[in-house]
This record gives structure tokens, sequence and C-alpha cells, in this order.
């Protein structure tokens, strides 16, 4: 998994998101009720974004074990703003984004 992510990691994220392999914690999920914000608004939100707005360095709240969260700002197809906050896991065989943070309405 490392080298997909480090090679380009907008480009997996995308990837990922087209192939609606993301995971919204409940934190998430309750930004996107309380925003009036779909899932989809934010896969397209993520899919014309035009880059990563910020890489963080973080500690995994559970583990302690460090770990790359990736801010991005895009808009729907409807022209609204919304951010969201992720990570690149991999779950089995597979890779998520997982939308770890939030998923909102950008002000």
């Amino acid at each position: 998994m490392g080298d997909l992510v480090k090679r380009d990691p907008f480009a997996l994220i995308k990837r990922l998101v087209l192939k609606r392999q993301a995971i919204f914690t409940d934190k998430a999920e309750r930004e996107l009720a309380a925003n009036d914000l779909t899932r989809d608004e934010v896969y397209e939100s993520i899919w014309g974004a035009p880059g990563i707005q910020q890489t963080l360095n973080s500690k995994n709240p559970e583990t302690g074990d460090p770990e790359t969260l990736y801010v991005i700002h895009g808009l729907t197809l409807d022209g609204i703003p919304v951010y969201t906050k992720g990570k690149v896991v991999e779950k089995g065989k597979e890779l998520y984004f997982y939308v770890l943070i939030s998923s909102k309405r950008l002000k």
C-alpha cells in the first residue's frame, strides 16, 4: 500500500472514490446530516477537487500509530463547497479512503 500512496495519493484517493471504496465514520455521518450533504456530494467534491489542500501528520487516537491525513476542498456538481479529511487504509486486500474526521460544507 505504501508505494501507491506515496507515488500519487490524490490519484489513488480519486480512484477509490470513483469505485465508492470509502468508509464514513459516525462523526462524518453526523456532519453530513448537520450540513445537509449526501455521500454522493462528498464523492463529487473529491472527484472534482483540484488537489490535496493539506497533508497532516497525525497519530491514530485508538492505536497511537502515526498516520497521514489528507484535507481536500472541492465543489459538488451544484457548486457546494465541501471539506473532507481522511486517510487511505487497507482492510483485508482492499484499499479504502477513510473519511476519518470530517465531511462538511465549507463556509
